[in-house]
């Protein structure tokens, strides 16, 4: 046998499960089909400890088989149709392997589909920041934003920065619902805002805890700001 023809023989042999002292043995034994363990030993490549263990894994293959005649131990290669035997397991263990991904798939598309949706969190610090965030907002085309609007006393930051977005959004024509707190100052405040037909107001209930935040909800998008 070229060595060659040896390699490919254990690489094939290996494929059907086999380990690769395994496979060598094996082949070996085919020119040599009864031997004893001291007759193994001088021809194979292993030492005794190394040569038992890699027997009782041919054994466990059921491609030899070991029987006493005497004193002595002999083992005996099995006819190579036994090969088919191991593939016929490999293919029952890969039938086997295909049902559990197949029975796994469900969950991983789920997991992945979740964690596709899952919002990415941005932050932004600053003024000009917070006007990139709303001009976001509106670059996202949405057909409705729903916002909690925060109405304090004294000047709030970024009032200007507001306005002009709030005169973009009317112009594009996209609908704002905004709740505010049911108190004196947010009625005041909503009784000073223009009528147009793109901007709702509602009260939130009484015994809801006022936020001290300007919150927005667009597009599955949720930005909060201080």
């Amino acid at each position: 046998m070229t060595s060659n023809k040896k390699s490919r023989n254990i690489t094939i042999l290996q494929k059907l499960g086999l380990g690769e002292n395994e496979a060598l043995l094996y082949s070996l034994m085919l020119k040599r089909p009864k031997s004893t363990v001291l007759e193994l030993q001088s021809w194979a490549p292993f030492p005794r400890t190394m040569l038992y263990y890699v027997l009782n894994n041919l054994k466990s293959a059921g491609l030899i088989t070991a029987t006493r005649e005497g004193w002595r131990t002999k083992y005996i290669a099995q006819n190579p149709e036994h090969l088919y035997e191991l593939l016929a397991k490999r293919e029952q263990d890969f039938n086997s392997e295909m049902q559990s991904v197949a029975r796994l798939i469900p969950d991983l598309k789920t997991t992945f589909r979740l964690a596709s949706k899952r919002p990415d969190t941005q932050i932004f610090s600053g003024i000009d920041d917070y006007k990139i965030a709303l001009e976001n907002m509106l670059k996202s085309n949405p057909k409705i934003i729903y916002q909690y609007k925060y109405i304090g006393k004294g000047r709030i930051p970024g009032i200007e920065i507001r306005e002009e977005i709030d005169k973009k959004r009317l112009n594009k024509r996209i609908d704002l619902k905004m709740i505010v707190a049911d108190d004196d100052e947010a009625k005041a405040w909503v009784d000073t805002q223009p009528y147009d037909d793109f901007t709702w107001h509602c009260f939130a209930p009484k015994d809801l805890q006022v936020c001290q935040t300007d919150i927005y909800l667009y597009e599955n998008i949720f930005y909060w700001s201080n």
